[in-house]
Order: C-alpha cells, then sequence, then structure tokens
C-alpha cells in the first residue's frame, strides 16, 4: 500500500513536474495553454503510487486547470506548488 501523502511530498513532485515539462519544451516556445493534460499524464502514475489506487487523468487535468484558476484568484502568499498541493490533498480526502 502507498504511503501517506503529504503537503511536502506533493509540492516536490508538482515542482518535478513543473521541472520536466520545462525540460521538455524549454523557454522558446510560447506558452503551453494545454499544460495541464500534460501535467495530469506526468503526475498520475507517480500519484498512483503514492495512493495505491488509480486516477482518471482526464479528472486530474481539469482539477488542475481549477486550481490554477484558484489559485491565480487566491491572495494566499503560498508559491504555486505548494498552494496546489494543500488544495489536492483536501480534494484528495
Amino acid at each position: 500500500m502507498g504511503s501517506p501523502l503529504n503537503e511536502d511530498q506533493l509540492a516536490a513532485l508538482f515542482r518535478e513536474t513543473a521541472w520536466a515539462h520545462h525540460a521538455e519544451f524549454g523557454d522558446d516556445e510560447p506558452a503551453d495553454h494545454d499544460w495541464a493534460p500534460w501535467y495530469a499524464h506526468y503526475l498520475a502514475p507517480r500519484l498512483e503510487r503514492m495512493l495505491d489506487r488509480a486516477l482518471d487523468v482526464a479528472a486530474l487535468a481539469r482539477d488542475l486547470h481549477a486550481v490554477d484558476a484558484k489559485q491565480r484568484n487566491d491572495d494566499s502568499g503560498l508559491e504555486w506548488p505548494e498552494y496546489y498541493a494543500r488544495w489536492f490533498l483536501h480534494r484528495l480526502d
């Protein structure tokens, strides 16, 4: 069974995902408006191992869009990986 997921682990996974996305697409490309499906495909197998359960990649992509919109309109002061981690942990409960 996967270990309980905590905010630090999840924030680190989001940072890893951002790095992998950057490594694949670089800075020279225009903004990737279709980033959420790419992130979801990268995150899903890693999260599935951590959570010991299957995830719906399309639903994960929708959640990524939702948390991105919420974070952009929130003045919490958290960096996006921590914000996303906190949001997802509440969502996964």
